[in-house]
């Protein structure tokens, strides 16, 4: 039931209502400035929310002091919403200890929560498997604060737009032992060149399945763990016995690691120096080619470890296609072209991809890909003419994109 934005006077208005809907089970009450209850029900009483599982107070200017209050009302609740209320600290009854047993879903965005340890009294809350808190002025969390005791059965923890700045306070997640879906965006220590902080978050936080609405692969996981071990590795070589201590505090996971890949960060292919996981990117120029339109281009860095599978997905939504194209060829940075990989996974850095390439995309639908895609087309009952003129269908389409992505090149270098 939505009651939100009413002028709804008390909570006992509220319960009044709900003697009507005895099956209740969601009920929004944002919106409205009600008077809380002073004090829980009679012990022989029967709440009206018997069945409520989910419960709305989103921006009702109430404090924990009163969400508290309410909790002998919801013997069911199961998800509670308390966004925009301005709460900064949770301290409660001390007859609450235990309360909202089943409680599994608790969002707090858009409140006024700056310090983590202000969070010490929802440790209580065993059954939580979701925490939201993105929206808050949260800067740090404090290792200390977090163990396998403290939310237990987390699974979900929300951050974005905080002002989290420290790796540090990314890695004291790790002893959350059920953490799989984190979210960071918009805190400061995810700025930097797009995917770079990521496949950082993902290196140092080994249990997680998905980072900012993102599904982790297999593939990523171990690509993100190698850059991070290289990255770590490369500047512990250049280092003084007492710096190289003081990173490997900083870097809790390298033993981990060290003992899952061994010292691959020692190969050739790992600088002297130290270095930083942005030395893994490639800037690349992107054109998409579609029939009766006129081709787009724009200019990305991405990670050489990324699949050419990925990168289609990707620019399935930087260019708002309705479906997936496909890389149709790859020019290096003097305009040759060059062999794309038909190896199911094959990356930028396995056709080693240099800064200034270009990769040229098109829709499925307009031409079948050159080399990328093995063709799907079962030609086993098909005419060895009929063959034969869709081949020659498919190599005029991919002169002719090709003779469109020169033309783009041509009036690109008269323009400058």
């Amino acid at each position: 039931m939505d009651l939100a934005d009413n002028l709804l006077p008390s909570w006992s208005e509220a319960a009044r209502l709900a003697q009507e809907l005895p099956e209740l089970a969601s009920l929004d009450l944002s919106l409205n400035l009600m008077a809380w209850p002073p004090a829980k029900p009679a012990p022989d009483a029967v709440t009206p929310f018997m069945r409520l599982e989910t419960l709305v107070l989103n921006q009702c200017c109430l404090s924990w002091q009163d969400v508290c209050r309410l909790e002998p009302w919801l013997p069911a609740l199961t998800a509670l919403h308390l966004c925009g209320n301005g709460m900064s600290v949770f301290d409660g009854p001390v007859h609450l200890a235990g309360a909202f047993s089943r409680l599994q879903a608790l969002v707090l965005d858009d409140n006024s929560v700056a310090d983590w340890r202000s969070l010490r009294p929802l440790h209580s809350l065993s059954s939580l498997t979701c925490l939201s808190l993105s929206d808050n002025r949260i800067e740090a969390i404090p290792a200390e604060e977090l163990s396998q005791e403290v939310f237990p059965n987390l699974a979900t923890l929300w951050l974005g737009s905080n002002c989290i700045h420290s790796w540090r306070s990314v890695e004291a997640l790790s002893a959350l032992p059920a953490l799989q879906e984190l979210r960071l965006s918009g805190n400061p220590v995810m700025e930097g060149p797009r995917g770079e902080a990521r496949s950082e978050v993902i290196a140092r936080l080994g249990g997680l399945t998905t980072v900012n609405a993102t599904p982790v692969t297999a593939y990523e996981r171990k690509d993100s763990e190698l850059q991070y071990l290289r990255s770590v590795l490369g500047q512990l070589n250049s280092m003084s016995a007492t710096a190289a201590e003081e990173l490997q505090q900083k870097n809790p996971r390298l033993q981990q690691l060290q003992a899952k890949y061994g010292d691959t960060g020692a190969s050739s292919s790992a600088p002297s120096q130290g270095v930083s996981l942005s030395s893994s990117m490639v800037q690349l120029r992107l054109t998409c080619l579609r029939e009766d339109e006129q081709p787009a281009t724009l200019t990305k860095r991405f990670p050489r470890s990324m699949q050419f599978r990925k990168l289609s997905q990707l620019c399935e939504r930087l260019f708002k296609l309705p479906s997936l194209p496909a890389v149709h060829s790859v020019k290096d940075p003097e305009g040759s072209l060059m062999q794309c990989s038909a190896a199911e996974g094959a990356t930028l850095a396995d056709l080693d991809v240099l800064d200034g390439s270009e990769i040229i995309l098109a829709m499925v639908e307009d031409v079948q890909p050159r080399n990328c895609i093995s063709s799907t087309m079962d030609t086993r009952n098909i005419p060895n003419s009929t063959v034969d003129e869709e081949k020659l269908h498919q190599q005029l389409k991919h002169m002719e994109l090709l003779t469109r992505a020169a033309e783009v090149d041509s009036s690109d270098a008269l323009m400058a």
